[in-house]
């Protein structure tokens, strides 16, 4: 991977840090720590969360301020928030002014928290009524099976609230010393000046020890193909999903392949279906791209075997793959421009040393690989098919379809070029 001449990766105090310039006004500070649902054991389910929301007020609350929106806005704070993912937890300021006060801020997330017993139970109390209102919520719902079935291991995330009331300020320091450690956290900033960022960081980043190995036991499950079916009373029209999957390659190009297929995917099948909706997701653990789209019951298997039919005869040609890349490296200046949070950044910075260069990555991508790539990745073999409609669809029958579908060998298949899997996993 190329090493970038604007950014630097560094360490302070035992830290990574990560500077990205940037010329606007507003700068952005975050916190990466390499934990996530996947952290926790059965008897702490949720302890993730908790302890990010916990650590989030922590330091507004040991400055002794009353008015947390008053006093974000006296710093110039435009956002400051945190949150959880599979394998990572994150926190984010951004802010339109001194960039000291985000800085201070965070390092005292990290390094200094203020934990008590009223602060968990507020949270605690949160947590369980943003629960109740996730159960209720049908594409949620959805969601959630994915996840039970791709990764089992992970389930237990879904309903964090379940033990919450066992836990309590002792168990959430100890978790935090376990994980909220040097070596596991990564400090990215978005700023002007590189030199006030690693001044400052000295000063409030407080050195630690280096903490033990810790192991995570999540394992991605490769699906076979199966149908789901969610009985919803107040949809008129079925919402289908169709979920690829495969598991994690740890290639940079691989994940470009990926974001390009939902890319070209989008654009190929809003020629069948105008609601049609193309998402990936790339994890430690899987890479996914699920198809959304909602039509009437009884046009279902149709529109299966239409998305079929355009992906078996996916073979992007020459010009429009030079289109697609010109394209992709359009967007990355606009893109630049912006301060946000950028997941695959996290995920990168996470777990390696060195800075992904996109451009570098765009203009090396290969053709006949990303071909090949696309007729492994999208196989109806391994396929999660999620129907949600107010009457049950024969799920034998749709079952029968997709095995049909999966059985069906590719009319390019003999034409594509071996694609390695074992090369992506190596980069």
């Amino acid at each position: 991977m190329s090493l970038s001449m604007n950014s630097t990766i560094s360490a302070v105090n035992g830290y990574k840090l990560v500077f990205i310039p940037h010329k606007g006004g507003e700068y952005l500070v975050e916190a990466v720590c390499s934990h996530g649902y996947d952290a926790e054991t059965p008897m702490l389910t949720g302890i993730t969360e908790l302890l990010s929301r916990v650590l989030l007020r922590s330091s507004f609350m040991q400055r002794g301020n009353n008015n947390l929106e008053h006093s974000l806005k006296s710093h110039g704070i435009i956002e400051m928030k945190s949150g959880v993912r599979e394998h990572f937890t994150w926190y984010y300021i951004r802010g339109d002014e001194d960039i000291n006060y985000a800085l201070e801020y965070i390092s005292s997330i990290i390094t200094n928290p203020l934990i008590t017993q009223d602060c968990v139970r507020a949270h605690i109390d949160a947590i369980k009524i943003e629960a109740v209102q996730r159960k209720n919520n049908s594409v949620i719902q959805m969601q959630n099976i994915v996840t039970k079935t791709l990764t089992p291991s992970l389930a237990k995330s879904i309903d964090p609230a379940t033990r919450l009331d066992s836990i309590d300020p002792t168990k959430l320091l100890n978790f935090y010393n376990k994980w909220y450690t040097p070596d596991k956290i990564s400090i990215i900033v978005y700023a002007r000046n590189t030199g006030n960022v690693k001044r400052h960081l000295r000063k409030y980043l407080k050195k630690k020890n280096p903490g033990m190995p810790c192991i995570k036991s999540v394992i991605y499950k490769q699906p076979r193909p199966h149908v789901i079916h969610l009985p919803h009373m107040e949809m008129v029209k079925s919402r289908v999903w169709l979920v690829f999957s495969k598991a994690f390659s740890n290639s940079t190009y691989n994940t470009f392949y990926v974001k390009l297929s939902t890319r070209v995917l989008r654009s190929y099948l809003k020629s069948i279906l105008e609601n049609m909706e193309c998402e990936d997701s790339i994890t430690p653990y899987c890479e996914t791209v699920t198809l959304k789209f909602t039509c009437f019951s009884e046009k279902v298997t149709e529109m299966i075997q239409a998305v079929y039919d355009i992906i078996q005869k996916m073979n992007i040609s020459q010009t429009e793959w030079i289109d697609q890349k010109r394209k992709m490296l359009q967007d990355l200046p606009k893109r630049k421009q912006i301060i946000q949070r950028n997941w695959r950044l996290m995920e990168h910075y996470t777990n390696h040393n060195d800075i992904v260069d996109e451009d570098v990555i765009i203009k090396n991508m290969n053709r006949t690989e990303f071909n090949s790539f696309f007729s492994v990745f999208f196989n109806f073999s391994n396929i999660i098919l999620l129907h949600q409609a107010p009457s049950k669809l024969s799920d034998r029958k749709l079952l029968s379809k997709v095995k049909v579908l999966a059985g069906t060998p590719s009319p390019q298949a003999s034409q594509r070029k071996k694609f390695s899997w074992k090369k992506f996993i190596l980069g």
